[in-house]
């Protein structure tokens, strides 16, 4: 309870918030909220969630490296939490702790979800996709679940649209469309970031006049690395021109996901829905340390130590302060209750 309640405190009221410009040094200071905000109606709640991606593979976190306009953007108009962390170094447990606001050993889950339901989310888990919908919300999920199959499946979790089975932790078949999941109309050579952004959209104007919760859970940047080849020929005259040395491959991933992002923000600009929507962005790990720069962290995604569990986050919203940093340390079971406050629903839950 007190946590939820310290880091909505830490988002409105801003304690121990400095105002920099990303990626850059300062001093923390103490700064208060005293701008009205307007009410406003319809409420919605955009999740994205990537896959595997490390704490500085983001320019607003201090990149040299990868390309990320939109979601550097994402930061400039609300606020970036410097010290966030997943609840796992793997991504099942971490996703279980933010669809229930739970610890991962609270739910024993341990580990990545495996067969014959080990490691997957019971039913009787209150989500918190349940919750949007008890109140009024069209839920959806898009991409990635990885918290048990069959009757397990989101459809069964709260969700009323759920896109991209298996739902699998790696993408069935790869990035190249076709593959082996179940996603209309593709073509062959169409990429899955961009597949999975289009479904976004589309969710979006189908539900623009209704409140709506969105779990964008993105493959990317997960493996298997497979570049998004027409962004391949830049990378590499970029690699060229630099000092530095890094996986194209991957760079291509995570400027397809920046470009996946983008379009989603463009929506619900385009539809008049960006001041009434919560949009946080953040990864269910860190990133793989022979594939990314976690220093100087120890360790990456498996690993338990902070280069594993630690992660970009960054959450925007008419009732959050722009061009802000937060040096408070956050975790991914605190997006529930969070979520339920900023939007002042039901929070008589036990966490």
């Amino acid at each position: 309870m007190y946590k939820d309640i310290f880091l909505i405190f830490c988002v409105i009221s801003l304690p121990y918030i400095v105002q920099r410009e990303f990626a850059q040094n300062s001093n923390d200071s103490i700064e208060w909220n005293t701008e009205e905000v307007e009410e406003v109606k319809n409420k919605n709640v955009v999740l994205i969630v990537a896959d595997d991606l490390g704490w500085k593979d983001l320019g607003c976190t201090g990149s040299k490296i990868y390309e990320t306009p939109n979601i550097d953007q994402l930061a400039l108009d609300g606020m970036l939490f410097d010290k966030s962390y997943a609840a796992s170094c793997v991504c099942t447990p971490t996703r279980a702790s933010i669809m229930t606001g739970k610890y991962p050993a609270k739910l024993n889950i341990d580990f990545i979800q495996g067969a014959n339901g080990i490691n997957s989310l019971p039913l009787e888990e209150l989500t918190i996709a349940e919750v949007f919908k008890e109140n009024g919300y069209v839920t959806g999920l898009i991409g990635k679940w990885h918290l048990g199959s069959r009757e397990l499946m989101p459809e069964y979790q709260g969700f009323d649209v759920a896109i991209g089975k298996p739902h699998s932790g790696s993408p069935a078949g790869g990035y190249y469309l076709p593959n082996k999941m179940k996603l209309d109309n593709v073509k062959k050579g169409d990429y899955l970031t961009d597949k999975l952004a289009l479904e976004a959209e589309k969710f979006i104007v189908e539900n623009k006049n209704k409140p709506f919760f969105l779990y964008q859970s993105f493959h990317s940047v997960h493996v298997p690395i497979q570049a998004k080849k027409s962004y391949l020929p830049n990378e590499k005259r970029r690699m060229d021109k630099s000092e530095e040395k890094w996986n194209i491959k991957y760079s291509t991933m995570i400027k397809s996901l920046d470009e996946a992002v983008g379009r989603i923000v463009k929506t619900l600009k385009k539809e008049g829905l960006y001041d009434n929507t919560i949009i946080v962005f953040t990864s269910d790990n860190g990133g793989v340390h022979n594939l990314t720069d976690n220093t100087p962290l120890r360790g990456g995604k498996g690993y338990i130590f902070e280069g594993g569990n630690r992660i970009p986050t960054i959450i925007t919203g008419k009732e959050v302060q722009k061009n802000k940093v937060c040096k408070m340390p956050i975790i991914t079971n605190d997006f529930f209750p969070t979520l339920l406050d900023f939007w002042t629903l039901d929070k008589n839950i036990s966490f």
